[in-house]
């Protein structure tokens, strides 16, 4: 008799039976028999193709549709050049040493295809039977600004070097531009080589392409101009090469004017209409659409005319004549509803906010303070022996307190100066009275030029010893005496973590804010604006007369026939005003100290602008919350981001950054390059102040300090904000001792005798809204060797 289980259990046999192969299976193994006994379900097996991998009639097919598609983009990128009546390719010659003619390399170059040289303004058509195709060769001098308005729309660019004179300091400068400013392809000539000894040639040569080729590497062959075969092989090799496309100018329409003509206007005086006439090259043009004109700003199309070929005549014995009625014909003109509106900002609501009425006693009371301030004198404090007339040229701070220019007080002046203008002992200062006569107490050209260059030569070095100071203590503030801290910084704030404390990007933005635009998905926008780009009813390639109308007589001396004189389409949206964001790198030949809202020249793309931007880091380093810190020096071999208010871009366009130079307005200094970033206006640029104190006496891990602030009252309203030191240690306040400042605090570790003890503090920091077109100096413009500089100087628009 079995033995019963008490319990209530009986055995079950397992899972984990052993199972034995089966007599001839075959090639059944014991695993795939132990899976299926176990009842699991197999994983079923694809048997189709492995991602990425074609079979032979794929791959030709593939290799076909590749073939075709390059087929076509080298038609329509070489359509507008080809046939008897295509556009010229044009070629712009860059002189890069002061010795060397430009002139002579065109004299060569028509000599190598047997070409009789004509010059109109400063260009030379080729148009040899050998070449198959036409040259617009653009002869250029030393002008850093026609150079690179030139290399714009260039399709080829020449540079020509000496065999005698090294490349100077302008000349770096301009082949460093063109380079940031993206190049078409280039060639290199070499002049007055035939000048020096057999021996000595190829070593110049080679040193000539070792200099080239630290900036094009593709590009560093030397050819010598005196050599006809070298000259004609360069003049084949454009002709036959399809030209680099610049992807930022791609998608603009641009002309580069043979013939440019003012319309004065009868009906309103002061203005007309400027016609342009050249070939349309890089898009197809829209009426509607607004154009740019460098130097000048942006205008409205009031008609685009088929103008008349300028190489019809050579082949009308062949049929190709054209009819006057052809020549003039009316391509487009623009739709009043569709047009573009010349509106650039938005006009703020001044009243959309709430606001209280004052009293009538209170505008009794700003009534008479406004004649008081009128009427009576004004005093201002200035340094011992400062005259009325020197007083009138320093920046009150009173004057900058007022509502939204609170954002503009740490940039004119520095927290360090205006403690010495306000707190500083009588002895070091004394009030003047100010009044209206003092416009015209001194002339302007009061001082002489040994006193103005020593003033200069003082400045120099004050902004040389405030960088110093900034390097070597950045960010740090002395707490004022005599005004509480709570009033001086109340302004700033207090952040836990720079990264990820949470900022509200839209909180107490100034009244500039309210003028800009801003994209709801700038990404969805660019994409739709940049696939209707080319919807433009004047085909690229053709020969066309532009009407710009509105355009203001008083810009004659803008134009002369010896510069470029270049007109580009823009996009919708183009001229609206945004939050622009550049990443720029500082040029390594510039040293001098860059503050931010320092007047500078920026070009991005086909615009010039005159700026005064601001600078901030350029790194995430995790950040949620894009908060990102001020900086008040471009400091050298550094990057960061310039922000400024200006024009909307939808490529990512190059940028090149001028100071200008008072001594020679022709030759500026290269400040940085970089490129376009964004139309980030949920950027926040946080400016820190550090204010430090002085470990008093230290126990364990907490410390007594004072010299940070000077009441009970400051410690008490910044008691809430974190404490660090220099030596890492972090602390918080935890009570104020006495009435003079000392105040406890306890840190993590235990602090140094020797540590100082640190509070940051943040202010949001705004650019100015003062981005304005870039206006060439008015100066007389005398090229040393264009030979039709004595026809006429420039064009009067009256």
């Amino acid at each position: 008799m079995g033995r019963v289980n008490n319990n209530g259990h009986s055995h079950r046999a397992s899972g984990l039976k052993q199972s034995n192969k089966k007599f001839k299976t075959k090639h059944s193994s014991k695993g795939s028999l132990k899976d299926k006994n176990k009842g699991k379900v197999n994983r079923k097996v694809v048997h189709g193709k492995k991602d990425g991998t074609l079979n032979k009639n794929d791959r030709k097919n593939s290799s076909k549709v590749g073939m075709k598609f390059k087929n076509q983009q080298l038609k329509t990128n070489t359509k507008v050049f080809e046939g008897k009546l295509g556009a010229p390719k044009i070629v712009a010659l860059v002189p890069l040493c002061p010795d060397v003619s430009v002139l002579n390399l065109a004299e060569k170059l028509a000599q190598s295809v047997n070409q009789p040289f004509e010059i109109q303004g400063n260009q030379i058509t080729l148009s040899a039977p050998q070449l198959k195709q036409r040259l617009q060769l653009v002869l250029l001098t030393r002008d850093i600004y026609d150079i690179m308005d030139a290399c714009k729309v260039a399709d080829y660019v020449v540079f020509l070097l000496s065999a005698q004179v090294e490349v100077d300091a302008l000349g770096e400068t301009t082949i460093s531009c063109i380079q940031s400013q993206g190049a078409p392809t280039s060639f290199n000539f070499v002049q007055h080589l035939d000048r020096e000894p057999l021996k000595r040639r190829p070593d110049i040569k080679k040193s000539l392409s070792s200099f080239v080729n630290f900036f094009f590497p593709e590009q560093d062959k030397i050819l010598e101009m005196d050599n006809n075969m070298e000259c004609l092989t360069t003049l084949r090799s454009m002709v036959s090469q399809v030209p680099k496309a610049m992807p930022w100018r791609e998608g603009h329409p641009y002309i580069l004017s043979d013939k440019v003509e003012f319309l004065a206007n009868p009906n309103q005086s002061g203005t007309g209409t400027l016609k342009v006439t050249g070939f349309l090259r890089g898009n197809n043009m829209n009426a509607n659409r607004l154009v740019h004109i460098p130097n000048f700003g942006d205008y409205q199309i009031d008609r685009i005319e088929k103008a008349d070929h300028p190489f019809a005549r050579q082949h009308s014995s062949m049929g190709d004549e054209m009819t006057d009625s052809d020549n003039m014909k009316l391509l487009a003109v623009p739709d009043a509803e569709l047009q573009d509106s010349l509106i650039s900002s938005n006009e703020p609501d001044m009243m959309e906010g709430e606001q209280t009425w004052p009293t009538q006693e209170e505008l009794l009371e700003a009534e008479n303070s406004l004649k008081n301030n009128n009427n009576g004198s004004k005093k201002v404090k200035v340094p011992k022996g400062t005259s009325s007339y020197q007083a009138a040229w320093i920046v009150d701070d009173e004057d900058g307190e007022d509502g939204e220019e609170d954002y503009e007080d740490d940039m004119d002046v520095d927290e360090e100066e205006e403690e010495a203008y306000e707190h500083d002992g009588p002895e070091e200062y004394e009030e003047i009275d100010m009044n209206d006569d003092n416009k015209s107490v001194a002339p302007f050209d009061a001082l002489d030029e040994e006193e103005e260059m020593r003033q200069f030569e003082e400045y120099k070095k004050q902004r040389e010893a405030e960088r110093r100071e900034h390097l070597e203590f950045p960010d740090e503030v002395d707490t004022p005496l005599n005004v509480p801290a709570r009033v001086r910084f109340q302004k700033y704030r207090g952040m836990l973590s720079m990264r990820t404390s949470p900022w509200d990007p839209y909180e107490n933005l100034p009244q500039d804010y309210s003028r800009i635009f801003q994209f709801q998905n700038f990404a969805r926008t660019k994409k739709r604006i940049l696939t209707q780009a080319n919807d433009g009813t004047v085909e690229e390639g053709t020969y066309v007369t532009l009407y710009i109308k509105d355009v203001n007589n008083d810009n004659g001396h803008l134009y002369h026939p010896e510069r470029p004189f270049i007109v580009f389409g823009l996009l919708p949206h183009e001229n609206k005003v945004t939050l622009l964001n550049f990443a720029i790198n500082k040029y390594t030949e510039y040293t001098e100290p860059v503050r931010s809202k320092e007047p500078l020249i920026l070009q991005f793309g086909f615009r010039r602008f005159r700026i005064q931007p601001i600078f901030s880091e350029h790194h995430h380093k995790g950040k949620t919350n894009n908060v990102y810190k001020f900086q008040r020096y471009f400091e050298n071999h550094s990057s960061a981001v310039m922000s400024l208010y200006g024009p909307v871009t939808f490529t990512t366009a190059p940028v090149v950054v001028f100071k200008e130079n008072p001594a020679n307005l022709t030759h500026p200094s290269v400040v940085a390059m970089g490129s376009f970033l964004d139309h980030d206006t949920t950027r926040i640029v946080a400016k820190r102040i550090i204010i430090t104190g002085h470990p008093f006496k230290v126990h364990k891990k907490s410390a007594v300090v004072r010299y940070m602030f000077f009441s009970p009252e400051d410690i008490d309203w910044f008691k809430p904000i974190q404490l660090h030191t220099k030596h890492g240690k972090i602390g918080h306040i935890k009570e104020s001792l006495g009435t003079h400042g000392y105040m406890k605090c306890l840190f993590n570790d235990l602090p140094k005798q020797h540590d100082t003890v640190c509070m940051s503090l943040y202010k949001r920091v705004f650019p100015k809204w003062n981005t304005e077109i870039f206006v060439r100096p008015n100066y007389d413009y005398v090229p040393d060797e264009m030979p039709s500089q004595k026809e006429g100087h420039g064009m009067d628009f009256d």
